[in-house]
């Protein structure tokens, strides 16, 4: 099973900006933590925006490719994002997918080799 990533609003305070933390695992039992951090945009009008650039930031950091889709989280303080299960290509995604890319979903297309 594929392991989702969990965004949060980071309001600022008196010493940090505000910031959006992507989460995939919480340090516990002596395993690291699988998170980061992001600055807000100047230019961010919209946090869906904001949540959508940190989920695909730890993605990317960890090497999990795929096509992830955002929902609310149920406390209603995020967003939980998912992977969904298969093997997809930039062209059926650009025709099937709904919704703005980079804001209710993300696409991360494996490395080929001449990538590498």
């Amino acid at each position: 099973m594929t392991q989702g990533i969990e965004t949060r609003y980071m309001g600022a305070t008196n010493t940090k900006p505000s910031r959006f933390a992507a989460i995939a695992r919480k340090a516990r039992n002596g395993l690291p933590a699988l998170s980061l951090k992001l600055s807000a945009s100047v230019e961010a009008l919209e946090h869906e925006n904001e949540h959508a650039r940190a989920a695909k930031a730890l993605a990317e950091r960890l090497n999990w490719h795929g096509l992830w889709i955002a929902g609310g989280s149920s406390d209603e303080q995020g967003f939980n994002w998912v992977n969904l299960p298969g093997t997809y290509s930039r062209k059926w995604v650009d025709r099937y997918i709904a919704g703005e890319e980079g804001r209710d979903w993300f696409f991360l297309a494996p490395a080929t080799r001449a990538d590498a």
